[in-house]
């Protein structure tokens, strides 16, 4: 399954005298796979064009139905909310929210919110140490990951980081998923999906950016890659190969290192 979502990036800029990084957090925007629904999350902050105040705040969700150009229900940030980052709907009407806390909302049909996911405090502290960078723009965690949609009796969104450690969360009930059925599940379906790129793989490895107008490796196939090492699949090699031939893109020059920490699953 694709990306069920328009990602809007979190701009950074370092600021040198401080020692510090500024974000930027962008407007965003996101539609359901059935483009039946649309959520836009706007800041006052960014409709003046050129140099922007760092950290925008006051960002209001408009949730609505694409058919009828209606909007179902409005959300209007609080002080002690932070800002959102991202906004994925579902074909139901319900919401997925994450924010500049890498903290995971769930709004429902009405527009009421639910926390169902704290990131930070739910990685154990080992795999923070090992898998997750300390920048001076907060806890890089998201790097190659995979995210999406499973139905399986219930609406599930998962969150697969690079190395594999899944969160789920259960959409209709806004709850964090623990069962470890539902976790094989969505496993089974990245690795189909994986199995499914190759396969059908037309040779390109890149692909140009909408942000910086470059040309960069596919994120699917490296995001694909990390899966394929996981599991080792033989049929993955060559592009697991020619993709560490190319890291040096301007993007992914790290992909290698991220890569050396992830270990290839043994059989039983």
């Amino acid at each position: 399954m694709k990306r069920a979502v328009c990602i809007i990036a979190t701009l950074v800029v370092l600021v040198a005298s401080v020692s510090a990084t500024d974000r930027f957090y962008a407007d965003c925007k996101g539609q359901s796979p059935n483009a039946k629904y649309e959520a836009e999350a706007k800041s006052p902050a960014n409709q003046n064009e050129g140099w922007k105040t760092p950290f925008q705040k006051d960002f209001t969700i408009r949730f609505r139905d694409t058919k009828s150009s209606q909007t179902l229900w409005t959300w209007k940030q609080g002080e002690k909310d932070a800002s959102p980052i991202e906004l994925i709907p579902t074909d139901d009407g319900y919401l997925v929210m994450s924010d500049a806390w890498d903290d995971y909302y769930v709004f429902d049909a009405n527009g009421v919110k639910t926390k169902t996911l704290d990131v930070l405090r739910s990685l154990p502290e080992s795999e923070m140490e090992k898998f997750t960078d300390t920048t001076t723009a907060g806890i890089h965690w998201r790097q190659y990951s995979q995210q999406g949609f499973l139905t399986d009796r219930k609406k599930y969104f998962y969150i697969r980081l690079y190395w594999g450690r899944t969160f789920i969360l259960d959409v209709h009930d806004a709850k964090l998923e623990t069962d470890a059925e539902v976790a094989k599940r969505v496993e089974q379906q990245v690795l189909r999906q994986t199995k499914d790129l190759i396969e059908t793989f037309n040779g390109e490895y890149y692909s140009n950016c909408r942000f910086c107008q470059g040309r960069h490796l596919r994120p699917d196939l490296t995001e694909g890659v990390f899966v394929i090492k996981k599991h080792g699949l033989p049929e993955g090699k060559k592009i697991l190969k020619e993709v560490l031939k190319r890291t040096d893109d301007n993007r992914n020059n790290d992909l290698k290192r991220y890569l050396d920490r992830v270990k290839t699953k043994r059989n039983p």
